[in-house]
């Protein structure tokens, strides 16, 4: 998730046009609210295990489809979650649901 805000949601020049999540985003094209991310940082609980959990996973893949697109079952390899495949359906179909992913012809993609 943070490559793929780290590519759109940059404080000097925004790409709000681009973003998938614009709609829910308060600060997107009005940059007179303020940042919501410096104030929540410091107040924020203390996250889970990155190892192994569900934000690796994700975030591998979306490493993997910068690099183009993906069949569903490279996704997964690429997300090392080859053990557990229904997890990483399930985290693929959120994705795809939340709109940082794309399905067309089988091949997974970024918008």
């Amino acid at each position: 998730m943070m490559d793929f805000g780290a590519r759109l949601c940059v404080a000097r020049s925004p790409r709000c046009g681009e973003c998938p999540v614009r709609a829910q985003c308060a600060w997107a094209g009005d940059t007179t609210v303020e940042d919501p991310a410096p104030a929540s940082a410091g107040a924020s609980k203390p996250q889970a295990r990155f190892e192994g959990s569900d934000r690796q996973a994700r975030g591998r893949a979306m490493r993997a489809l910068n690099e183009g697109g993906r069949t569903r079952q490279e996704l997964v390899a690429a997300m090392a979650l080859s053990d557990d495949a229904p997890r990483a359906l399930a985290l693929i179909d959120a994705l795809v649901r939340e709109g940082l992913v794309t399905e067309e012809s089988a091949l997974l993609r970024l918008p």
